[in-house]
């Protein structure tokens, strides 16, 4: 039978249901608060514009990059909702595609804005809210 494979990561739990609606929801509204930040330097390309700005503000003090932490979110919240099954895969495979994403548009602002990046990276977590100061106080 189609899917049956699946069927053994399903999870059927009415608060894992509302935890994922909640969870897209957020994120969702996270992911469209950052979009309307960047305004005209957004681009699905990694590219830098003419005259671009780092943003360090609003959404993008909160992480790096918070369109992905957004997006994931979406991704993890939407399986979720769905039992996860099939999901956890779909999730894997954006999550993939977000850390190559990450690592060419840290590469290109590392180059535009030497300095400044190498600061706000220290700064900001790269996705996870809070998870930079913790692992910065494991180091200590």
């Amino acid at each position: 039978m189609p899917g049956a494979d699946w069927r053994s990561l399903r999870v059927h739990s009415p608060w894992l249901r509302a935890l994922g609606l909640a969870l897209l929801l957020a994120s969702t509204a996270f992911t469209l608060w950052a979009r309307a930040v960047l305004g005209t330097m957004w681009s699905s390309a990694v590219v830098a514009r003419d005259a671009h700005v780092l943003r360090t503000d609003g959404p993008y003090a909160i992480t790096r990059h918070p369109i992905y932490t957004g997006m994931l979110g979406m991704l993890l919240g939407g399986a979720l909702l769905g039992g996860l099954g099939r999901w956890a895969a779909v999730f894997t495979v954006g999550a993939l595609i977000v850390a190559v994403k990450i690592h060419l548009e840290e590469q290109l602002l590392t180059e535009v804005f030497p300095g400044e990046y190498a600061q706000y990276r220290h700064r900001v977590p790269r996705l996870v809210p809070g998870l930079h100061r913790l692992s910065g106080a494991r180091r200590r």
